[in-house]
């Protein structure tokens, strides 16, 4: 922008009586859009289409079209390689970066490029003369490479970005349907009346509506999306350009270059300023869009996971969403006798003991680094080693379950002395593959493990009122809580008793079971094991 202005104070020190920009300069923007979406064959269609032009309508020798048309195809593909470098393919999630970099590269340099190379070939093909000064014509030719690409181009690049980027960011005009409705007959209402009647009623023709011109774009760019408003801005780039060529409404053809520059100086302004307003109020909506949704997740995290590692979990993208197979222990506790209990007290007292419950149980679920994966009313479910396994997962399972034990124990000691109902828990174990993921619909997503894992997990608890137990493990749980801690295991495992095979349901095979029976709190070396 720096170097279009100032260009255009440099032109506005020669008068001549030719316009330096006008419709002619817009099939370049259709070309540089083309390239950037569909590829280098659009860039040598248009080193084509530009060789034909020269050519045959304004008779330059074949020998300097074609080297003309070199330099534009070249330079519109170049520009296509360095805006996909400077993140351009992101035009729709990170809009002020891409509208930015529109600008630098098509705004700024591929004009300088097509300029510096392009003008001694005018010159030499005998289309352009250079008697009013190199520094004009180059300026000439740079305001005309620079000011349809930033208008135009721009506009044709949003729609085709949203037609064929994969999962784009949503950009919905449907809310402001009306109003967006009411902005187009605002426009077209106005453009009617300039460009049939304006000669009746204006001074200046399409000059005296600038400030509408100029609301209207403010509007859109405040209330409407990206792709809506880079349309609307080259609309009224179009018709301003139109009414100048051809004096529609009575617009008064400039009849010097300084009154040519005036009015693309002015109408620039307004573009770059539609444009960018527009991509702030898209970038400032994106932002908060995705600070709620990292919020959100964060809230959902936090229903799994213990509050210290929920924003490691956050900076590894996409490693809770994945669906995975791995090992992993799971427990199901359970409060014993819950039936009796709730038909013992009023509702709201249940649901007061609930919460105790649910509160208690999870604070040692996150103390030994598990996951919640849901709660099931009176009970339950955690899993250890997820979403990462570690050395250490099943001790800290057994761990955990002694630690809700003796949990368990401080509640009833409390609830006795307050004149409540007590309550015991029964727990179970067990270690192997699961499946770990998000199901459900997608409005209803959740976290959980599933697998044989899971279903003999919550068989064992449901055997602990068979054996009279507060926790009930497997053998596998036995034996990798040994590999894990070696010496230390027995402290750990101290008054389990093995007792032997036992047929859990759903299983063809039976399981070693080994068995914890509650009698009273757990000596201080357990709980630090």
């Amino acid at each position: 922008m720096a170097v279009i202005a100032l260009a255009t104070w440099l032109m506005t020190l020669f008068l001549i009586a030719e316009g330096a920009i006008t419709l002619a300069a817009f099939p370049l923007a259709i070309a540089i859009a083309g390239t950037v979406y569909f590829g280098p064959s659009v860039a040598l269609a248009w080193g084509v289409v530009v060789f034909g032009a020269f050519a045959f309508f304004f008779g330059m020798p074949s020998g300097y079209s074609l080297l003309y048309a070199v330099i534009y195809s070249g330079a519109t593909w170049v520009a296509a390689v360095a805006l996909h470098r400077f993140g351009f393919d992101r035009l729709l999630s990170h809009p002020v970066r891409a509208v930015v970099a529109w600008y630098a590269i098509v705004g700024v340099v591929m004009p300088a490029l097509t300029t510096i190379l392009g003008v001694p070939v005018l010159v030499a093909g005998g289309v352009a003369s250079a008697d009013g000064g190199w520094l004009l014509l180059f300026v000439s030719n740079y305001i005309s490479d620079s000011f349809s690409p930033v208008s135009l181009g721009l506009a044709l690049c949003v729609p085709i970005e949203r037609m064929t980027a994969q999962n784009a960011p949503a950009q919905s005009d449907t809310q402001n349907r009306s109003e967006m409705l009411l902005w187009v007959l605002f426009a077209a209402i106005s453009t009617v009346g300039v460009t049939i009647f304006g000669k009746d009623w204006l001074r200046h023709g399409i000059n005296d509506m600038t400030p509408a011109y100029f609301l209207l774009l403010a509007w859109a760019a405040l209330r409407f999306s990206l792709s809506f408003t880079t349309i609307a801005t080259a609309a009224v780039g179009l018709i301003v350009v139109s009414c100048h060529t051809f004096g529609l409404g009575g617009t008064p053809i400039p009849a010097t270059t300084s009154d040519t520059i005036t009015v693309y100086a002015n109408l620039l302004a307004l573009t770059v300023l539609a444009q960018a307003s527009s991509a702030m109020t898209s970038q400032r909506r994106l932002d908060h869009e995705r600070a709620v949704e990292a919020e959100l997740g964060r809230a959902r995290l936090k229903r799994y996971f213990s509050p210290r590692i929920v924003e490691d979990l956050l900076a590894q993208r996409g490693a809770f969403d994945e669906t995975r197979a791995q090992r992993a222990v799971v427990m199901f506790a359970d409060i014993v006798g819950f039936t009796t209990l709730s038909e013992r007290q009023t509702p709201e007292e249940t649901i007061a003991m609930l919460r105790e419950f649910d509160t208690a149980m999870e604070g040692e679920i996150f103390d030994n680094k598990g996951v919640v994966d849901k709660y099931l009313g009176d009970g339950v479910m955690a899993a250890f080693g997820l979403p990462d396994t570690s050395e250490v997962d099943v001790a800290s399972a057994v761990r955990c379950a002694r630690g809700m034990l003796e949990r368990t124990r401080q509640l009833s000691k409390q609830r006795k002395e307050a004149g409540e109902q007590d309550y015991r828990i029964s727990i179970g174990l067990h270690v192997g593959h699961v499946v770990a993921g998000n199901v459900g619909s997608e409005r209803n997503l959740s976290f959980t493990v599933i697998g044989d894992t899971v279903n003999t997990a919550a068989r064992l608890e449901s055997l602990s009122r068979e054996y009279d137990a507060a926790i009930v493990i497997s053998q596998d749980i036995v034996d990798a809580v040994r590999d894990e801690m070696g010496e230390k295991a027995d402290t750990l495992l101290a008054d389990f008793e093995n007792i032997g095979a036992a047929k859990v349901k759903g299983r063809a095979e039976s399981v070693e079971v080994w068995v914890l029976r509650d009698r009273g709190e757990s000596p201080a070396a357990i709980r630090s094991a």
